[in-house]
């Protein structure tokens, strides 16, 4: 086959997909309506990544030029207190995701895509991160009730005082994300009351 006509075939394979409306490869520079990739499995032409533009909308953006994704995190109260006896309390940790969706399907997955995956749960240092670390949660859900018992993770040997949680966006096998998108809260945990 001569350069010529493989560019001739390249050239009618992409009118066609301009045609069918299923690529756009302009997205992304001026804001150009672009392709949707929410079937699975999703794919984009190469050098294209697959971005979650709203809750329902996934869309092709060129990789160079596509938004990071974020993680924001509330928690909802700032103090909780270690029990000794009875229920425990709970911590809920609310996480808002801006170009990035959860996929609790593909967790523990190897397959790799750069804007979907979940989310980690840790205290006090960053470099907990390690997926083979113990003392994490990992997060399928845009909100998350923790139980404060020293005894589970992410509170696993945690002393009472001020302390750091983190977030971190994660791939489907676990791996934190590159450009790593991280979150954090301060709270403190009280110790158990005396009676």
């Amino acid at each position: 086959m001569t350069r010529s006509s493989r560019g001739l075939i390249a050239s009618a394979a992409l009118a066609l997909l301009l045609l069918a409306g299923c690529f756009d490869p302009d997205y992304g520079v001026g804001g150009a309506e672009g392709a949707v990739c929410n079937e699975l499995p999703r794919r984009c032409p190469e050098g294209y990544v697959c971005v979650p533009v709203t809750a329902e909308v996934n869309k092709c953006w060129r990789a160079e030029s596509a938004p990071a994704a974020t993680i924001a995190v509330k928690l909802d109260r700032s103090t909780v207190r270690y029990r000794s006896s009875g229920a425990k309390e709970t911590l809920v940790v609310s996480v808002t995701l801006g170009n990035f969706a959860v996929d609790k399907d593909a967790v523990g997955s190897h397959e790799l895509e750069p804007h979907f995956g979940h989310y980690h749960i840790y205290l006090d240092d960053p470099s907990n991160f390690s997926p083979s670390a113990a003392n994490y949660v990992s997060g399928k859900e845009t909100t998350v009730s923790l139980v404060v018992d020293p005894e589970q993770p992410p509170f696993r040997g945690a002393k009472a005082g001020n302390h750091t949680l983190f977030v971190s966006l994660a791939n489907h096998n676990h791996t934190e994300l590159v450009p790593v998108a991280r979150a954090e809260a301060a709270f403190a945990i009280l110790p158990p009351s005396t009676p």
